[in-house]
């Protein structure tokens, strides 16, 4: 399965992806490097790289992370 869309709510504090079998969120508080308010999600994007089966955010510290589609 691949992920066609991420987006980073951060009112609802959690990443939300788009796949052809439905939507799924995972909140900020399950993530390894986790977003603060001094360190928010500066971009998010379906990695390629990952075979469009993951996500990478990046923080404005320019640290970044991916997260598979089975974490969600």
């Amino acid at each position: 399965m691949k992920i066609t869309k991420v987006n980073a709510n951060n009112r609802k504090k959690a990443l939300e992806i788009e796949s052809p079998k439905g939507s799924y969120s995972l909140p900020y508080s399950k993530l390894k490097l986790k977003p603060s308010p001094r360190n928010k999600i500066k971009s998010v994007y379906v990695d390629s790289e990952l075979g469009n089966e993951a996500i990478t955010y990046v923080l404005d510290s320019g640290k970044e992370d991916s997260v598979h589609l089975d974490a969600f």
